[in-house]
């Protein structure tokens, strides 16, 4: 958290797994105020499916979203971002039944974090054999079924499906938080900004034409790929 405020970020967004899975986030909190520091949470995801035909699987993938829920809510988080479920294998022999499943626990997490008082957030996917959500017209299809329901662009992942304006232009009205990282379009590797395809000026021009007030998240491999992104970044802005 120190070395996050002295490069200059205004906020950072803890994926509650990994290196960032505490016990205890209470000394977290009181440092945040020290470096003037906000919060987004970002759900967990591996090894995680809200959309899974295994009543067990799903039902314990809730469980760890709503205790980042719960999290995000501790850490006063402005949102939680989350991910769709995904086709296993036997989704893909009943895929409706699994696209179900999806609404149902995206269903099942807005009410629990109504309780809270905290806003959720829909991430669009990469596009990959089984994954929900990477196309725009069923992210579309969510966001439509479920009002409180935000949207969080992710814009490397959207480059993969080759429509990052589009997905900017359709879904503005729901749009809360954004994710910055690079590819070539072929696959989601989250590479350093300037290390992709990705027409980063272009991107920016269409977020402030669209008068977009809220946060930016550079989702980098490492601490030095995350300044040398945001310096890109802040130039591209300049």
């Amino acid at each position: 958290m120190r070395r996050v405020g002295e490069l200059g970020f205004e906020a950072w967004e803890i994926i509650p797994e990994g290196k960032h899975l505490k016990k205890d986030y209470s000394k977290v909190r009181e440092l945040a105020e020290s470096y003037d520091l906000s919060f987004v949470v970002h759900a967990p995801f591996s090894d995680l499916n809200i959309a899974s035909l295994n009543d067990g699987i799903r039902e314990a993938s809730l469980s760890q979203i709503f205790k980042s829920i719960e999290l995000a809510d501790f850490l006063e988080a402005k949102l939680i971002n989350i991910h769709p479920g995904r086709l296993s294998p036997l989704g893909m022999v009943f895929r409706e039944k699994a696209w179900e499943a999806n609404l149902e626990s995206i269903g099942r997490i807005l009410e629990f974090a109504s309780q809270h008082e905290v806003r959720v957030s829909l991430e669009n996917t990469p596009n990959f054999t089984g994954a929900f959500c990477c196309k725009l017209e069923e992210i579309q299809e969510v966001l439509q079924h479920f009002e409180g329901l935000a949207f969080t662009l992710d814009v490397g992942h959207a480059n993969t499906s080759g429509k990052i304006e589009k997905f900017i232009e359709v879904l503005k009205a729901k749009l809360c938080h954004v994710h910055l990282h690079d590819n070539e379009g072929s696959e989601d590797v989250h590479a350093e900004i300037g290390k992709g395809n990705i027409d980063f000026k272009k991107v920016l021009r269409r977020f402030r034409k669209m008068g977009y007030k809220d946060f930016f998240t550079i989702e980098a491999l490492g601490e030095e790929e995350a300044f040398r992104s945001r310096e890109k970044l802040e130039g591209f802005v300049k």
